[in-house]
């Protein structure tokens, strides 16, 4: 299998809204002086849910929310005899605003499974696994793409997307906009990650195009706006803060703005990946040091309009 696709952080979420941090790292170098003006103090990442979620015994990261945000998903990695390395699991809502204790997907638990990923709509979920293609045959060597159909009991069997989103290489940490555009992670044309835009074409989807922006290669964790306007992702060859930082790319046409880097609220000398966003868009979750941080967006919003 390919170790970036395996071991790396990894990315993640649904977006109804574009944010207000993203917006506003636009107005950077405008000429509007707002230094001046009183500034609240820094809001600082927090571990989310320590104890339930983020645990000091596994490794977790990837974390999606269903439309709705009574159920989260994400990946934990364990040394358990009854569960595979990397498994999906999921957690739901309850009465009094709490989460229930995570429990294993049900499309999940048997084979090597990562990066969950709601539909926007919340038709079904897509993630990246290293089980067989089919019946009898013998694990993948490179994970493929598998979407789960979500349905009236719970979540349908999981179906591989097939070529030509899945190739002999490996891919990953996929996500998806709200008009059926897949945007992931392959190794398929480099020793090194890429990130690819299939379109959906005719009930499946049209050949990948590896996107057009000005960013190196062995680069992974994207994750799409729901409506195409941004796009965040994760590298460890661009600088920043530390071994891999967040950034953000915006639309521009057919193309794609400069990468920016989401700043040392979020990047640090650690290694920052699987960004993802609550259903509103007002949080910020993301892995750092294989634990699940969160921050409000409007923190990250103060930051940048500071210009630091």
């Amino acid at each position: 299998m390919s170790t970036r696709l395996s071991t790396q952080p990894h990315r993640l979420v649904l977006l109804n809204a574009l944010p207000v941090f993203l917006l506003s790292l636009l107005l950077v170098g405008c000429g509007s002086d707002r230094r001046a003006q009183p500034q609240p103090e820094p809001v600082q990442a927090e571990v989310f849910e320590p104890g339930l979620i983020s645990t000091p015994e596994a490794r977790e990261f990837a974390l999606t929310f269903t439309p709705d945000g009574q159920t989260l998903f994400f990946t934990r990695s364990t040394e358990s005899d009854t569960t595979p390395p990397y498994t999906i699991f999921m957690a739901h809502r309850t009465d009094d605003g709490s989460w229930s204790t995570p429990e294993v997907a049900p499309f999940s638990g048997e084979h090597f499974d990562a990066d969950p990923f709601v539909a926007p709509d919340g038709s079904g979920i897509y993630f990246f696994s290293m089980r067989p293609r089919r019946a009898g045959a013998p694990p993948l060597d490179d994970p493929d793409l598998w979407f789960a159909e979500r349905t009236d009991d719970g979540w349908g069997p999981p179906v591989n997307l097939g070529p030509p989103v899945n190739s002999e290489a490996g891919e990953g940490f996929v996500s998806i906009t709200r008009d059926g555009t897949l945007y992931f992670a392959s190794d398929r044309d480099s020793a090194a990650h890429s990130i690819y835009r299939a379109p959906r074409q005719d009930g499946s989807f049209a050949t990948p195009e590896l996107i057009d922006a000005e960013i190196e290669t062995n680069l992974s964790n994207p994750l799409i706006a729901p409506d195409e306007r941004f796009l965040i992702f994760y590298s460890p060859k661009m600088g920043g803060y530390g071994e891999e930082d967040l950034f953000v790319l915006f639309r521009e046409g057919d193309g794609w703005s400069i990468p920016t880097n989401l700043g040392p609220l979020v990047n640090t000398a650690a290694g920052e990946g699987a960004p993802g966003l609550s259903p509103d868009g007002s949080t910020l979750y993301f892995t750092r040091d294989w634990d699940i941080y969160r921050i409000p967006t409007a923190a990250l919003d103060a930051l940048q309009r500071d210009g630091t």
